[in-house]
């Protein structure tokens, strides 16, 4: 690989002693036993085997298999084991950074199959197991489990540990954008515990541009971009680096400078001579997006229906909404009844409010927009609330609602000022 790895010292004793004092810990609760119990059915002071269990004492020579033979458990105490254990994690981790999927999903596997989590490893394959209930699995209930775990014996995990463990948790709340906040802080306690030069800080700067995104902090985010430009170039991480091109145009996109973001996603498209991956598609969506914020109708129109149907559900309002802005009605109406059988429930909102938009239909269209963005703002959703408070607004104005005009004004202005939230909008109140 084009750069080194420095593993977290397996040797040191206090570590160990607490690895193995939450183990047996472990034990115990899993048989329902408190302290007292134990200590008494062991035959020994309640303080010393707390003390055993916080990791405050070393293990008198014939304790470990006293404990062993009591909780019909087998701890190993070969150090060998954790640090395999722990090449695993950083290998594992390393094929995450890399992209090289495949890779990653078969040293999960083969950690989650293992059976020497009864060793100074028990965390360390805890870590692991957590790492493929988020990337592999999908199991919500594992995932909490293992986190629970974490969590409670925190204090027995290396410095590396906690910053991958911690990592691995912005990794999985950032995929709802209304955890964004937690995911930061997850990052920023990942940050405490890894040095500047290391994968995992390169890995969290990378997760922080889509965080800061999320958190509709736009030019935080392209500050990042180009922050983490040099640190990939530096790991020698390609991959990565092509979808900061795309991180970067999203954050141009939200910033309002339409042409630039414009100008580097066709360069995207160009440079991937057309070909149609997902990162294809995700650019597509992010330029016909772009047009409709500058009111170029025609050139969405162009560059999405090649491929409408290979774009994600959110983006079904996209063709209806620059067909109703060209005026060329009977198709938009013909795509809102193709589009809304595939339309998410949240979408089905706006493609019905610009069918009553056509129809005239006020009320009607009022309260399909309010839905919609109501939706949107309930799950911290920023990047398409420009588009539907200015369509909004240009039926006010048409109208003469300069009540409506007002609320709308003061929700632009809050979103423009990041204060805009579900409970201090003006035009939902």
């Amino acid at each position: 690989m084009p750069f080194s790895i420095t593993y977290s010292s397996s040797n040191n004793d206090q570590l160990l002693r607490s690895i193995a004092g939450a183990y047996f810990k472990q034990q115990r609760l899993s048989k329902d036993l408190s302290l007292i119990e134990a200590s008494k059915a062991l035959h020994l002071n309640k303080g010393f085997l707390s003390d055993l269990e916080h990791g405050n004492r070393h293990f008198p020579e014939g304790i470990i298999n006293q404990l062993n033979s009591f909780y019909s458990c087998n701890f190993d105490e070969s150090i060998s084991l954790r640090e395999d254990a722990e090449k695993m994690l950083t290998s594992a981790y390393t094929f995450l950074f890399q992209k090289q999927r495949a890779e990653e999903i078969n040293i999960l596997s083969e950690a989650v199959s293992s059976k020497k989590e009864s060793s100074y490893a028990f965390l360390t394959y805890t870590i692991l197991k957590l790492f493929y209930h988020i990337r592999v699995s999908n199991d919500i209930n594992a995932l909490t489990e293992c986190k629970l775990l974490l969590d409670h014996y925190c204090h027995a995990l290396s410095d590396y540990e906690k910053s991958v463990y911690y990592s691995l948790l912005a990794l999985f709340y950032k995929r709802d954008i209304s955890k964004a906040k937690v995911a930061h802080e997850c990052l920023s306690l990942s940050y405490s515990y890894c040095s500047s030069n290391s994968i995992v800080f390169a890995m969290n700067a990378f997760q922080e541009i889509a965080i800061l995104g999320e958190m509709n902090q736009p030019a935080l985010a392209l500050l990042a971009c180009q922050k983490v430009k040099s640190i990939l170039r530096e790991k020698s991480n390609y991959k990565r680096l092509s979808d900061i091109d795309l991180f970067e145009s999203n954050c141009l996109i939200l910033s309002g400078e339409q042409e630039e973001a414009q100008k580097k996603l066709k360069s995207i498209l160009e440079l991937g001579n057309n070909t149609l991956s997902s990162n294809t598609f995700s650019t597509i969506q992010s330029l016909s997006f772009s047009y409709i914020l500058s009111e170029k109708y025609e050139e969405c129109i162009q560059t999405i229906e090649p491929v409408l149907d290979k774009l994600p559900e959110d983006t079904q309002w996209f063709l209806p909404f620059c067909l109703y802005h060209l005026n060329r009605f009977s198709e938009c109406i013909a795509s809102i009844n193709t589009s809304i059988k595939y339309s998410t429930e949240q979408n089905t909102h706006f493609l019905l409010a610009i069918q009553y938009r056509i129809a005239d239909d006020a009320s009607n269209f009022i309260h399909e927009c309010k839905q919609y963005y109501s939706s949107k703002l309930s799950h911290s959703e920023y990047d398409n609330i420009p588009v539907i408070l200015h369509f909004l607004l240009d039926f006010a104005k048409e109208k003469n609602n300069p009540s409506l005009q007002l609320k709308i004004y003061a929700d632009l202005n809050q979103y423009h000022e990041k204060t805009l939230t579900l409970e201090r909008s003006e035009l939902l109140q």
